[in-house]
């Protein structure tokens, strides 16, 4: 199941550096914030295990107004073709959010995203994008940063990918 579902608004999840640990054996959501505000994720780590089911495998779930993850840490892998989705942050954002000071580092076979931001006024700021060891799938693609709406800003970032990551797109 879910390793944390936030259940109010306003609530800081603060990992104070440690691990949180998801999708151990099946494609699940470390963290999931469904419909909530002003929810703030900070100084965490996130670590996918072996999951071997079909699926989405995401670190940190949005669906509400002005998210923030800071400062965290995340090491998402898919494990099989039929992973649909594997991404650290996933969202669908309605009006503001923030991600920065965050590094990810996605590996595996699946459909692999870095993070996938829906809504308006999203900003994506200074960050580290990793994807590595990735397995081939067809209808698959690497690191994809987007759909940013309107107002949003994707700024001073870095995205390392390995030379045999193939379909790259940094853009939705």
């Amino acid at each position: 199941g879910v390793a944390i579902t936030v259940a109010a608004d306003n609530v800081t999840i603060d990992g104070q550096g440690h691990t949180l640990a998801f999708a151990q054996s099946s494609a699940d959501t470390g963290v999931d914030i469904n419909g909530h505000a002003g929810v703030r994720v900070q100084n965490a780590t996130f670590r996918s295990g072996t999951t071997t089911t079909d699926g989405d495998v995401v670190a940190v779930r949005f669906n509400g107004q002005d998210p923030t993850v800071d400062a965290c840490t995340f090491y998402v892998t898919g494990q099989t073709a039929s992973t649909r989705l594997t991404a650290a942050i996933v969202g669908d954002v309605v009006g503001g959010g923030t991600i920065s000071s965050s590094t990810t580092d996605v590996s595996g076979t699946g459909r692999m995203t870095a993070v996938v931001t829906l809504g308006a006024a999203t900003t994506v700021s200074r960050n580290t994008f990793r994807a590595h060891d990735i397995t081939e799938q067809n209808t698959g693609y690497k690191m994809l940063f987007g759909d940013l709406g309107n107002g949003s800003v994707f700024a001073n970032n870095v995205a390392v990918v390995e030379a045999s990551v193939e379909r790259f797109y940094p853009f939705g």
